[in-house]
């Protein structure tokens, strides 16, 4: 396959990446989505309940669902590395397995963070984990093909399919908000920074002092290495 990928760089809500990444595109994209306000996403199987919407409005967040992934997340402007990868449906990386489609796409994050100096990354490619005490925690969970280091979740991953095509949204924190996260979706439970039960890490935690990269530098880091997958 001749076409390359291309980096793309948008602005905007959460709301507005959801809208434009909803339906696979034509061709092979690679999409930098840079938050301008705070958010609380709900997954595909969360719905937009009066506990959901009176956190949202407290504490002045933007509150949107995803068609893909099942539970939420926190995003804070600046504090998330949001990167949607579009494959239409004759493309090569995608194949007909949902969840070994996942491996290109993981094998370019890792590529660009290891260009960033991160070792030790390594792709889930066994069943979905779920937490049962934190049901409704994304990165509480794992999926096939989302990267761990050290056993602990760094991008997580969802996948939007259809006979067009299919859409791969990844995020990666550069700061978790635990704090924030457990209030909004998990208000029930007791949990510290350092808990076994915490099974999430973020950029600042396992890349070396001063090397929280720059956002562009690893999206184009991923284009390269997909377009090396690729051919």
């Amino acid at each position: 396959m001749s076409v390359k990928f291309k980096l793309e760089i948008v602005k905007g809500d959460a709301a507005l990446f959801h809208r434009l990444h909803r339906n696979p595109p034509p061709s092979r994209t690679v999409t930098l989505c840079r938050l301008e306000n705070d958010a609380m996403v709900l997954g595909s199987t969360q719905r937009i309940s009066p506990r959901y919407a009176n956190y949202a409005q407290q504490h002045h967040l933007e509150l949107c669902t995803r068609g893909s992934g099942g539970t939420g997340v926190i995003a804070k402007a600046g504090e998330v590395i949001w990167i949607d990868i579009g494959l239409p449906s004759y493309d090569p990386l995608l194949g007909d397995d949902v969840s070994a489609s996942f491996a290109p796409v993981a094998a370019a994050w890792i590529s660009a963070l290891g260009e960033a100096g991160l070792k030790g990354a390594a792709t889930h490619r066994g069943a979905m984990r779920k937490s049962a005490d934190f049901a409704e925690v994304c990165f509480a969970g794992l999926a096939p093909g989302e990267i761990t280091v050290a056993g602990r979740k760094l991008v997580g991953m969802s996948q939007r399919r259809s006979g067009h095509g299919a859409y791969f949204h990844t995020l990666a924190y550069r700061h978790f908000p635990l704090e924030e996260t457990m209030e909004a979706f998990a208000p029930s439970a007791s949990l510290a920074p350092g808990d076994p039960e915490i099974k999430v890490t973020d950029l600042a935690t396992v890349l070396r002092e001063g090397a929280l990269l720059d956002d562009v530098t690893l999206a184009e880091g991923i284009v390269e290495a997909l377009n090396g997958l690729s051919g």
